[in-house]
């Protein structure tokens, strides 16, 4: 069995949260990638630094006390642990 090649310009489609949210983010959630079997996700503060990293199986996860403002990515990983494809880096914040 191969893994998919995929394009250089490909990313990873976030769903939510993106851009100006009305409440505090719980549910992080994305699109599944062919031949990924399992997924990193990535919480940075405003310096850019990860505050949070969990390697998931599905293609959501479930935070509690995530920040008010923040950015975000994944990055699908194969079965040995490689990186097949990541998504961009995702703004969120939450606005009144």
């Amino acid at each position: 069995e191969t893994s998919p090649v995929m394009r250089g310009g490909d990313k990873i489609e976030v769903l939510v949260p993106v851009g100006n949210v009305d409440a505090v983010p719980s549910r992080f959630a994305w699109q599944p990638v062919p031949g990924a079997i399992r997924y990193r996700f990535e919480l940075l503060n405003d310096e850019a630094r990860v505050v949070q990293r969990e390697v998931v199986v599905d293609t959501e996860l479930t935070l509690e006390g995530a920040p008010t403002r923040g950015v975000w990515r994944v990055v699908a990983l194969d079965e040995l642990g490689g990186e097949l494809l990541s998504s961009a880096a995702t703004r969120f914040e939450v606005v009144d």
